[in-house]
């Protein structure tokens, strides 16, 4: 058997995914791109609660928010790719499994009415549709193969007119009222325009799916016995690709060498603005109660006799 050794770069504990390190990276050199907004004058270690809030929003949506949508462009060429493959014995099939299943419905529901429920394990209709449902599946699964390539190349299409790296000017849009970054961009809306571009610039060649990688690298090593390691990784790529829309190739070491340097660059970025925000919550729960006051004071559509300052994202 061999043995690896351990991860070159085992996850920062500062951090909870190698994920939130590459988030964190690209919404500080966006915020670095950006001259602060003039709230933070006074203050400037407010920075690092917005910060914090904002890449939590892009973990928690950037590929999520492809889900549903992937989901019924995919489920669209299923069917049909059903009947391509299956030809007329897939279509007669379906059919007579439709039909049996009618059938059975509609007379258990007239016998129940009549007081006279069936027994479905003996009746011949029961049976009947049962036997049509597992030709029916034997069916699908015989065609699988086709209409997965069918749907992987819907997977692709999609990807390929909605990018996975791309942000969208709405992307902030339905965040609650009261979120930091709701409240900042209508406190300086040229300030927020300049950030957002910023920010859609550092993400455009970053895909999200790379921290999912890297935090997967540890049980792929663990698991590397009759097959490599490499292989492993090569494999969990292929079947996530369509459903995260990563299709290139990038060296797993490199890319962990390169993200294993982000997360010096975050720490330091935070530790210089707020030490302790890290490691004492007294601290990081002071600067989001200070940052969500300061910003209902400035907010010029919330009253801040009124406004709820508890309710805002946390890292």
């Amino acid at each position: 058997m061999i043995k690896y050794l351990p991860l070159k770069h085992p996850l920062p504990p500062r951090f909870s995914s190698w994920t939130q390190v590459l988030t964190d990276w690209g919404v500080i050199e966006s915020f670095k791109k950006t001259e602060p907004p003039r709230c933070f004058a006074s203050n400037p270690a407010l920075a690092v609660p917005l910060v914090a809030e904002i890449s939590a929003i892009l973990r928690l949506n950037r590929l999520s928010r492809h889900a549903t949508p992937l989901a019924l462009h995919c489920q669209h060429v299923t069917e049909p790719a059903y009947n391509s493959a299956g030809g007329q014995q897939y279509r007669d099939i379906h059919a007579a499994m439709e039909a049996a299943q009618e059938r059975w419905v509609h007379f258990r529901r007239e016998a129940t009415r009549a007081g006279n429920p069936p027994s479905p394990e003996t009746h011949p209709l029961h049976v009947e549709m049962r036997r049509l449902q597992s030709e029916f599946l034997a069916l699908r699964r015989r065609h699988e193969s086709h209409v997965q390539q069918a749907r992987s190349s819907a997977a692709r299409v999609y990807w390929s007119n909605s990018g996975p790296c791309e942000i969208p000017d709405t992307f902030f849009a339905d965040l609650p009222r009261d979120s930091f970054a709701s409240r900042i961009s209508r406190i300086h809306p040229p300030w927020w325009g300049l950030f957002l571009s910023n920010l859609q610039k550092t993400f455009s060649r970053r895909h999200p799916a790379k921290g999912l990688l890297l935090d997967e690298l540890p049980q792929l090593r663990a698991a590397a016995k009759r097959k490599t390691y490499a292989a492993l990784i090569d494999e969990w790529r292929e079947a996530h690709a369509d459903r995260f829309g990563w299709y290139d190739r990038e060296h797993h070491r490199v890319l962990l060498d390169r993200t294993a340097d982000k997360a010096t660059v975050v720490t330091d970025w935070f530790l210089d603005r707020a030490p302790g925000y890290f490691d004492d919550p007294t601290v990081r729960q002071t600067l989001q109660d200070s940052l969500a006051q300061r910003l209902a004071q400035l907010d010029p559509w919330v009253d801040p006799e009124s406004s709820d300052l508890s309710a805002h994202w946390r890292n």
